[in-house]
């Protein structure tokens, strides 16, 4: 089953339990303003249909099983309301919070499915007429209500004004798909030249200009002809030097023969 935490989240089932245009809900009306001000409801609302009575009803909102009893210990605190309302109601964010200790008079609405449902119809009750310090006071939730409104749309078209810049800030920075694929195409060289260094032992950021196209000869050559090139051309350059030795030698002993004669 369903439960809900806080009062807020509470108070945004019963919204959506009692919709408009069917019912109009506002939040913590008092009995009245300025000095008048006694007792403050977490909710009323009032049925827009006539062919539903055009009631006006309280909602008490209690979120955990203390609080409810505390409420209990002390009914009469939220008569200067419920006496101008044809219902009241108790809504609960777990069903649990009440057992078998609702009063009377009181309706009870439960969490189910995102919303709350009826799990006692509240009795009519015989409310006296509205004062005209609680319609007072209804009127200035009301109106604190749509200025409420009219700040969250200012704010909201703010950000949304905002957040629409920054997009085509970032539009106007987005890569084109060929600078895209250069830049993947460089990120693949870098990460092959990391290898060939971690295998290699080579640091390519220590090395001259000099050293390092020397290296690139060699790596190019053997790139290129292959590493039996490199050692058939290696053993010929050996076969040459051991020729010119032994010709050396031959060199000193006919001198060493002549000199001996």
């Amino acid at each position: 089953m369903a439960t809900y935490k806080t009062e807020a989240e509470v108070y945004a089932a019963l919204v959506k339990r009692f919709a408009p245009p069917a019912y109009a809900v506002l939040p913590g009306v008092a009995n009245g303003t300025g000095g008048h001000k006694r007792r403050t409801i977490d909710a009323i609302m009032m049925s827009l249909y006539p062919s539903r009575g055009l009631t006006v009803e309280a909602v008490e909102i209690k979120v955990s099983r203390g609080d409810y009893l505390r409420e209990l210990k002390d009914p009469a605190k939220a008569e200067p309301i419920i006496k101008y309302c044809d219902r009241f109601w108790l809504a609960v964010g777990d069903a649990k919070i009440v057992r078998d200790d609702l009063p009377q008079t009181w309706g009870l609405l439960v969490p189910h499915r995102g919303s709350l449902k009826i799990a006692r119809q509240a009795p009519v009750l015989t409310p006296d007429p509205l004062s005209r310090a609680f319609v007072a006071a209804i009127m200035r939730r009301a109106n604190e209500a749509v200025e409420g409104d009219e700040i969250r749309n200012r704010i909201r078209r703010e950000i949304e004004a905002e957040v629409e810049e920054q997009m085509t800030k970032l539009r106007d920075l987005a890569m084109t798909p060929t600078q895209e694929r250069e830049l993947l195409k460089l990120r693949e060289t870098a990460e092959q030249v990391a290898r060939f260094e971690r295998l290699s032992g080579v640091r390519f950021n220590k090395w001259e200009t000099q050293a390092v196209e020397h290296a690139a000869g060699i790596v190019s050559s053997i790139s290129e002809s292959g590493v039996k090139s490199i050692l058939s051309r290696a053993r010929a350059q050996v076969t040459s030097a051991k020729a010119a030795g032994d010709r050396l030698v031959e060199a000193c002993e006919r001198a060493l023969d002549e000199l001996g004669d």
